[in-house]
């Protein structure tokens, strides 16, 4: 019988060794008895990795037989599918066609992958009743995936009904076995006072905790926390740190402050500035989508800041940035279109790029708005929607509007301008 086992454990001594900061650790059949703890202390472990590194690090993983790492893989993608970082058909297919054998497993990855299938409707049909069981019955068994993506459900009223305190306790389980995504999502909670008091140290403590780990986020709101001196002391040394680690990491929002910084010089003078350090950070952070970054690349194009000027180039990437949403991009487009610079001239299309900033509260977009309705330019002459948008602007601070609003009033009836002066009040109001 001890032969028996001894050949059982030379036979399959994968099952008992896994890597720990580092370190193989391997043991016997026999000593599997003393090192259990350990072993449950590996698998969180490699949770933890597999949370965090790069989905083509983990799929290798997979790919050599770990199943943790295959049920991990197969989440995030499965998690992906309903977020910007759409994975491509193959990759989805792929992580749906792992989902029978996924349902046959009782372990808590497997447990929490078919969880996260229900959840997204990827594979299986959207159920949040089944989703939740199973979410419930990983975290039960220590899941620290499960326990953030439950806190996840109750911090944004995803199949259950919204809960900030019960949202912070599942991040808590999950931050206390060691996940960077939940410690940086407890901080969030403390430093907001949403589901835990409000608490700058506690905040700072899991900040920190999330930082060690290297999760951008985390490493972003250190940074701006020595920027601004709350929870710890001012430095911009120790803020520029932070920024430079989070945005090498891949932080477009770190990548652009890092921009601004080399930019403007404008971060305690740690560093001067710098036209080719800020472009490249900029065009980091623009290749991700980053709409400011985006209306910044396109500054440096059509200003000539460190390189020559190309028009062609400034447009292109001025209207990458308005598609995104940038309101200054759009209003620049709107001005371009009006004045046919860079593009062809449409007073149609101003209207339309000044309509869009203006509802993002751009005010000089509102005058320009208000000015194509008195003159007619890609719209129809009208007096009462010049007004609105003249009287918008003005409550937004913009003193030249001040010049269309009284000739405005004297075109409209009593009750016209009435109307539109509670338009503007309601506007403010909201």
């Amino acid at each position: 019988m001890i032969q028996a086992a001894s050949a059982a454990g030379k036979r399959l001594p994968h099952l008992f060794a896994c890597k720990l900061g580092g370190t193989t650790i391997k043991a016997s059949f026999w000593g599997l008895l003393f090192l259990l703890l350990l072993l449950s202390g590996c698998a969180k472990y490699e949770r933890n990795k597999f949370a965090m590194a790069p989905l083509e690090s983990v799929k290798q993983e997979a790919a050599r037989g770990n199943n943790q790492a295959q049920a991990i893989w197969a989440a995030r993608i499965l998690e992906n599918s309903s977020s910007e970082k759409m994975p491509d058909s193959k990759e989805l297919e792929e992580a749906i066609s792992l989902l029978p054998t996924l349902a046959d497993s009782d372990d808590s990855d497997a447990v929490y992958a078919l969880s996260i299938a229900y959840l997204s409707g990827q594979g299986r049909e959207k159920n949040c009743a089944a989703a939740l069981k199973l979410l419930e019955k990983a975290a039960d068994d220590n899941n620290q995936l499960a326990q953030y993506r439950l806190g996840r459900s109750y911090d944004l009223g995803n199949c259950v009904t919204q809960n900030l305190v019960a949202a912070a306790d599942w991040y808590e389980l999950a931050a206390g076995n060691g996940l960077a995504q939940a410690q940086y999502n407890l901080a969030v909670a403390y430093s907001r006072g949403e589901g835990r008091e409000q608490n700058d140290e506690r905040a700072v403590y899991w900040y920190k905790k999330s930082g060690k780990q290297g999760y951008p986020p985390a490493l972003y709101n250190i940074a701006t926390r020595y920027a601004t001196g709350r929870g710890l002391p001012q430095s911009h040394q120790e803020a520029f740190k932070y920024y430079l680690l989070a945005g090498s990491a891949g932080l477009a929002q770190a990548q652009f402050t890092l921009g601004t910084i080399y930019l403007t010089d404008t971060i305690g003078r740690v560093v001067t500035r710098d036209y080719e350090q800020s472009f490249r950070w900029f065009i980091k952070a623009a290749a991700q989508g980053h709409p400011r970054a985006q209306y910044r690349i396109s500054q440096f194009y059509q200003h000539g800041w460190g390189r020559e000027k190309d028009l062609a180039q400034a447009m292109l990437w001025l209207e990458k940035s308005a598609l995104n949403g940038e309101k200054d991009a759009q209003f620049a487009m709107g001005i371009a279109s009006d004045k046919g610079e860079g593009t062809a001239r449409n007073h149609k299309d101003a209207v339309k790029w000044y309509k869009l900033a203006a509802a993002q509260g751009h005010a000089p977009a509102m005058y320009n708005l208000a000015m194509s309705y008195i003159n007619g330019e890609g719209v129809a002459p009208d007096y009462r929607q010049a007004f609105y948008w003249a009287s918008l602007a003005r409550a937004r601070g913009l003193e030249l509007a001040d010049t269309l609003l009284k000739p405005l009033e004297r075109m409209l009836s009593p009750r016209q301008a009435e109307l539109v002066q509670q338009q503007v009040k309601n506007w403010k109001e909201s």
